[in-house]
């Protein structure tokens, strides 16, 4: 979080956010594990933003169980807001 909010007190937040989100996903660690939804799809997000300048509002975020099915799934929201999202 230094690095990014670094950037926006360098180059101001209007300009970072032209090419730059954050998002804080709550009860997973740096490298995985934990107890929140460890899988999110930022390809699929990043290239909707370059190709068809779509900005992601969230991104999506899951949990799959032993068969690969998705067995929870909660929306995290760009820094500053809050990581925790009502489930």
């Amino acid at each position: 979080m230094q690095y990014y909010e670094a950037m926006q007190n360098t180059m101001g937040t209007s300009t970072v956010d032209q090419f730059a989100r954050l998002y804080r996903v709550p009860g997973v660690g740096h490298c995985g594990g934990g107890q929140g939804n460890p899988n999110i799809d930022l390809v699929s997000k990043i290239a909707n933003w370059v190709e068809e300048a779509k900005v992601p509002t969230s991104v999506m975020t899951y949990q799959t169980g032993s068969s690969n099915n998705v067995t929870a799934s909660r929306p995290v929201y760009p820094y500053p807001a809050p990581g925790v999202a009502a489930p």
